[in-house]
């Protein structure tokens, strides 16, 4: 699931665990659950890089504000991590994560993948 990053101020590539991106709102007074992914943008000059996308899901069910998603990224920014490991997008996710084998099991990455990709698709149709 790691995949590079580069950090656009100093040109560095870092390879970007979704897992450790988890583990730090994991650990945040945040009360709910996050899966990180991978997320293609583009600089102004049109260059292609990876970013973090963060899918998180409230404990109980409530809409994720904006300033909600605010505090998120503080704390994110606060963290030890790379700057390029702070997310770039927060979305909120309803719902049960897809599994791989029904209840309980683990969470099926390659759908959301697969979803979010498909979710970037269609903003930049909107934008293009």
């Amino acid at each position: 699931r790691c995949f590079t990053a580069v950090d656009e101020e100093t040109g560095k590539a870092y390879k970007l665990s979704p897992e450790e991106v988890e583990s730090v709102l994991a650990d945040s007074p945040f009360n709910g659950e996050c899966v990180a992914l991978r997320m293609t943008t583009k600089n102004e000059n049109g260059v292609g890089n990876n970013a973090v996308k963060l899918y998180v899901k409230t404990a109980d069910g409530s809409e994720l504000t904006e300033e909600d998603k605010q505090k998120i990224l503080e704390y994110f920014k606060n963290s030890k991590l790379a700057k390029c490991s702070i997310p770039k997008k927060i979305v909120q996710w309803n719902g049960e994560w897809p599994r791989l084998n029904g209840e309980g099991s683990k969470i099926d990455y390659r759908t959301l993948q697969t979803i979010s990709d498909e979710e970037e698709k269609e903003n930049n149709k909107v934008k293009g």
